[in-house]
């Protein structure tokens, strides 16, 4: 079984936000830096709890912060703002606002990208989803949306207050309140789509590439496509030639992704098992000895050499120096 994916689902979207927002601390980040972007937000958005403790130390001295800040960076990255993070997460109304700033200011740059998007969005009645490859998607209600925004003037406004107060349920006060909740929709979505589409067309891209290459290399029906999952592929292919398939399968990944993101690479991991690098003892027990090939899932440790199992829950800090990620390709479906 060989396994690929393009890298973990969070990361590769962070990736192309940097890549289509051309924002210069993400880009910085990724090219230069540690590559970690929670820590990253949690300095822009908490900066004076965070100002002398550098980005790459933040996930060890800053746990709390670092782990807090993840809702404003997946709320800001897909279209929401302070009030989302009011309503759903609670936090007071001026933490929320001023964390909202913060995040602008870290990153002006997605700041900018998102403004345009929210500005364009309801001239152009569709979203260039992926102009890459011609992707849009349209509001499917544009014209009635439009309708209603012709007629938005003085005079309009004044007759709505009255009707508003004496008649909420008339259908000008109902256009109105239809207007604008399908336009705050169509905002996010246009923040949001172009990052779902560009994922979704890097993983089509590849599964064209790898296609192509098992059909002109007389692999068809001896190389199998099992599943896709989100932008993770699992592969089967014969054990004398699992490696050169796998090394294929990184290639056309790291090409799918190059056609999108020309600013920040996006690269691919090849699921391996984990080798034991000296022997290991659990509870006065040997579990595997060095050169093992083992699986450390999360409630249990599987020894493949010894086709051996344990109902265990081990910690990274039981496992530190013991084991690489360097091990055989796996050999069956690891959940």
């Amino acid at each position: 079984m060989v396994k690929g994916k393009s890298s973990v689902d969070t990361l590769q979207e962070s990736v192309i936000l940097a890549n289509i927002s051309k924002d210069k601390a993400m880009i910085e980040l990724f090219l230069h830096g540690c590559g970690d972007l929670h820590s990253l937000v949690a300095k822009m958005v908490y900066p004076d709890e965070l100002k002398d403790v550098p980005v790459e130390q933040v996930k060890k001295l800053r746990p709390d912060l670092r782990k807090k800040a993840k809702a404003p960076e997946f709320t800001f990255a897909y279209g929401g703002d302070a009030n989302t993070l009011i309503g759903r997460d609670h936090i007071p109304e001026e933490e929320a606002r001023q964390i909202e700033a913060n995040y602008k200011k870290g990153f002006p740059g997605v700041a900018t990208y998102q403004s345009n998007q929210r500005k364009i969005v309801m001239q152009l009645g569709y979203i260039n989803t992926c102009p890459e490859v011609g992707f849009r998607a349209h509001i499917y209600d544009f014209e009635e949306l439009d309708r209603i925004q012709k007629q938005f003037n003085n005079e309009f406004w004044g007759e709505y207050r009255k009707l508003k107060a004496t008649n909420p349920s008339h259908p000008t006060v109902q256009d109105v309140r239809y207007y604008f909740k399908r336009k705050s929709a169509s905002e996010r979505q246009s923040i949001n789509y172009p990052i779902q589409a560009r994922a979704s067309a890097m993983f089509k891209i590849f599964i064209v590439n790898l296609f192509d290459w098992v059909v002109d290399n007389g692999l068809f029906g001896v190389v199998k496509f099992c599943i896709p999952v989100h932008d993770e592929a699992n592969i089967e292919a014969p054990a004398d030639i699992a490696e050169t398939v796998a090394d294929k399968l990184h290639e056309c990944m790291v090409k799918a992704g190059a056609f999108i993101c020309k600013i920040v690479p996006l690269d691919a991991d090849t699921s391996r098992l984990e080798r034991c690098v000296k022997d290991f003892i659990y509870d006065g027990e040997l579990l595997a000895n060095a050169g093992d090939a083992v699986h450390i899932g999360e409630h249990s440790f599987q020894n493949i050499t010894q086709d051996k199992e344990w109902p265990i829950k081990l910690s990274s800090k039981e496992t530190k120096g013991f084991f690489d990620s360097n091990g055989p390709l796996p050999t069956f479906w690891i959940h």
